[in-house]
């Protein structure tokens, strides 16, 4: 029988944070592995979590899939294989998190097409895809010279945008800059946050 595929999950931190400790507290809520890259390395530039990232991908089959977070302001809410089914359901091979700021290029806002929701510019914290699709969008995003992460995907975005897949509607992950509490619903007891606007509990 054919190995089914895997999903790995990811972050990058060179450091021990409380972030991280809240980052891996929910993982453990969730039953979920979390592979921890560059700790103890030197930090040099957002763009480093781009290097490390195609560094991870070269031992992991390609048809598998990768669930990159980012490593002090992310908690999962839900276990793996929820997270699979959603993203499944989605029908893309790379989905990324998007957010209400344009940034760091806040020039570019007015040349983003406007989406569903007010979540419309990317937010590289959070993405998840099929590895060889990865390892396709990082090998082409060496060529952006910066040292943000975020504005190299972005400057890639607008080369490449039939690559990209936007969760505007929140499905899978919630940026919360320039969310008010009030927009929001916190079910402590079940460990959800409903999003009033999109009506999805990420």
């Amino acid at each position: 029988m054919p190995k089914a595929l895997e999903l790995h999950i990811c972050t990058i931190a060179t450091h021990k944070d409380l972030g991280l400790d809240l980052l891996l507290e929910s993982c453990q809520n969730q039953g979920i592995s979390l592979d921890i890259l560059g700790i103890g390395l030197p930090f040099r530039s957002m763009r480093d979590k781009l290097i490390h990232l195609q560094e991870y991908l070269k031992s992991i089959p390609d048809e598998d899939i990768v669930l990159f977070v980012d490593a002090f302001d992310v908690v999962f809410l839900n276990t793996s294989d929820a997270i699979l089914n959603t993203f499944f359901s989605m029908n893309a091979p790379f989905v990324i998190a998007v957010e209400r700021y344009c940034f760091p290029y806040q020039e570019l806002a007015v040349h983003y097409p406007q989406g569903p929701t007010s979540f419309n510019y990317i937010n590289s914290g959070t993405f998840i895809g099929y590895v060889h699709f990865l390892k396709e969008i990082l090998t082409e995003c060496m060529a952006f010279v910066g040292d943000d992460d975020q504005g190299v995907l972005t400057r890639h975005y607008f080369k490449y945008p039939q690559k990209y897949f936007f969760d505007s509607r929140c499905e899978l992950f919630l940026p919360l800059a320039g969310i008010a509490e009030n927009e929001l619903t916190i079910d402590q007891k079940n460990h959800t946050v409903y999003c009033k606007e999109t009506a999805t509990t990420p």
